[in-house]
C-alpha cells in the first residue's frame, strides 16, 4: 500500500510540473518534500527500494540532490529559467521511469532551435521515440552512404571496393 501511494504521489508531482507547460504552477515544497522521503527510503534501501542494486540507489540520490539544489530557495516554478524547468522536469521523469521501471516511456525535453528559426522551443519525446529516430536517421546515413560509392545499395553478402 506504502509503495502505491509513493508511486501515486510521485507521478502526480511530476505530472504537474509538466503543467507548468500550461502555466500552472506545481507546489515545489510538495515535491522538496517527496524527494526528500524517497531519498531517505532510497539510502535505507526500504520499500520500492529494496529490489534495487546499490548503484541504481546512489544514481537516484545524486539526481534528488541535483533537483532538489535547482529548486533550492525557489518559491514558484517561474523564479527558474527555461533551461532550468527543463532539466527539473526531465530529472523527475527520470525518477518516475526509474522507480516504475518503464525507461522507454521515460519524457525528455529539450529546448531547440528549429531551422530557419531564431525562437527556441521545447521539444519532448519518450525514450523509444528518440531511440527510434536516431536509428533511423542512423540507417538513412548508412544507405545513402552506400548508394554513394556503388550508385546502388549492395546485397548483403557483397563486399564495397571502391576504385
Amino acid at each position: 500500500m506504502r509503495l502505491f501511494l509513493s508511486l501515486a504521489v510521485l507521478f502526480g508531482l511530476a505530472c504537474s510540473f509538466g503543467a507548468a507547460a500550461n502555466n500552472t504552477d506545481p507546489d515545489l515544497e510538495a515535491i522538496r518534500l517527496q524527494q526528500t522521503q524517497l531519498r531517505e527510503a532510497a539510502i535505507a534501501g526500504e520499500d520500492l527500494f529494496a529490489n534495487m542494486s546499490k548503484a541504481e540507489r546512489n544514481e537516484l540520490v545524486a539526481r534528488q540532490d541535483q533537483l532538489l539544489r535547482l529548486l533550492e530557495g525557489k518559491q514558484s516554478i517561474d523564479e527558474l529559467d527555461g533551461n532550468e524547468k527543463v532539466a527539473a522536469f526531465n530529472t523527475l521523469e527520470w525518477i518516475s521511469a526509474t522507480l516504475n521501471d518503464a525507461e522507454d516511456e521515460r519524457l525528455v525535453c529539450e529546448n531547440v532551435t528549429p531551422t530557419g528559426s531564431h525562437r527556441r522551443v521545447r521539444q519532448c519525446q519518450t525514450v523509444a521515440e528518440r531511440r527510434a529516430l536516431r536509428d533511423g536517421s542512423k540507417q538513412h546515413f548508412q544507405d545513402t552512404f552506400f548508394r554513394g560509392i556503388n550508385g546502388q545499395r549492395p546485397d548483403a553478402g557483397e563486399i564495397l571496393v571502391t576504385p
